[in-house]
């Protein structure tokens, strides 16, 4: 701690030698900015190692998908996403719980649980509505990739289709090789009847990832 502000520091050793090689400092005031000076960090050591200036963007935006100030509530967060993925469904709700406990205001978390209680899984629809009231009121603190899916996923749940593709499109504006947007949008044409439109989504989708096994 320096003052009241966090400092983060990193050094790049030598496996063999044990000498450090490269040296950073990033301050972090304590109030939720945590996340992005160590963004600011990794980057500042990406660009001493010579990493691209096209990929360090691609990277940033990485980053930036979920808004949190706490480490921890986002490896939750990403432990729930994975077992999700992977069908381990409990799991990844008690993973989202413990993100939202952690983080209050961890919209993207809220919106997790809420897409998992209203998922033919559990199929609990107050709990998903609860939940995505929590999101949807925490919009304003959200970065710019997660705003419209929040709107997407809470429309869809709803069965409001037309509204979550609306949201799902904008998204899409700012993020086009976003491939899981594009196989959610594919799901969603299917359910609706539009089989054309849902393999168009499809193709796009596994043009960004060949290997997405999931489409």
């Amino acid at each position: 701690m320096v003052g009241n502000d966090y400092l983060l520091t990193l050094n790049v050793v030598e496996p063999v030698s044990g000498d450090t090689v490269a040296s950073f400092a990033e301050r972090s005031p304590k109030d939720g900015k945590l996340i992005d000076s160590l963004d600011s960090i990794i980057q500042r050591l990406r660009e001493d190692l010579g990493e691209s200036l096209k990929a360090l963007q691609s990277e940033r935006k990485s980053l930036a998908a979920v808004t949190t100030g706490s480490l921890e509530a986002l490896k939750r967060y990403s432990e729930g996403q994975k077992a999700w993925n992977q069908g381990r469904y409990e799991e990844a709700v008690q993973h989202y719980q413990e993100a939202v406990k952690i983080d209050k205001d961890f919209a993207m978390a809220y919106a997790a649980l809420g897409n998992a209680y209203s998922s033919y899984i559990y199929h609990k629809l107050e709990i998903a509505k609860q939940n995505y009231e929590e999101a949807l009121s925490r919009l304003g603190r959200v970065g710019a990739y997660e705003e419209y899916i929040i709107q997407a996923l809470y429309y869809g749940s709803l069965g409001r289709q037309e509204d979550a593709i609306r949201f799902y499109n904008l998204h899409l504006e700012r993020y086009p090789d976003d491939n899981t947007v594009l196989y959610n949008l594919g799901n969603m044409y299917r359910a609706m009847g539009d089989t054309a439109m849902a393999i168009i989504k499809y193709q796009e989708a596994l043009r960004i990832d060949p290997l997405d096994r999931k489409i």
